[in-house]
């Protein structure tokens, strides 16, 4: 099923927050809470995604990181919090961008959204 418009919107703000440049990097408490969101959207794309017939190889190694990823958790570190929640936002942004694309190439063919 491709995002509706306000998961679209919401999805976009989230990961453009998150993926801003270390000088920007926003408290720990709005780190966890960027992360705990990234978390909610990333585990409903992968359900998604998982249904796609013949994903691209970009979504393929995407799910295989988001596995990983959310397996290991954040690294040690004074970043590893926040490496963690920009590694979750880069791999929310491919599913997020390869729902969309799906979403329309079913409309373009007349597919109902229905059967993603």
């Amino acid at each position: 099923m491709k995002p509706t418009r306000v998961e679209i919107d919401e999805v976009t703000r989230l990961v453009r927050r998150t993926l801003v440049s270390y000088n920007l990097k926003p408290s720990n408490e709005a780190v966890a809470d960027l992360t705990r969101r990234l978390v909610e959207h990333g585990q409903r794309y992968v359900v998604r995604a998982r249904k796609l017939d013949g994903v691209a190889p970009r979504v393929t190694n995407a799910l295989a990181d988001w596995d990983i990823e959310t397996a290991a958790g954040p690294p040690p570190g004074p970043l590893g919090n926040w490496d963690h929640a920009r590694s979750l936002a880069r791999h929310v942004r491919t599913l997020h961008n390869a729902l969309l694309e799906e979403g329309r190439r079913r409309e373009a063919v007349g597919q109902r959204q229905a059967d993603v």
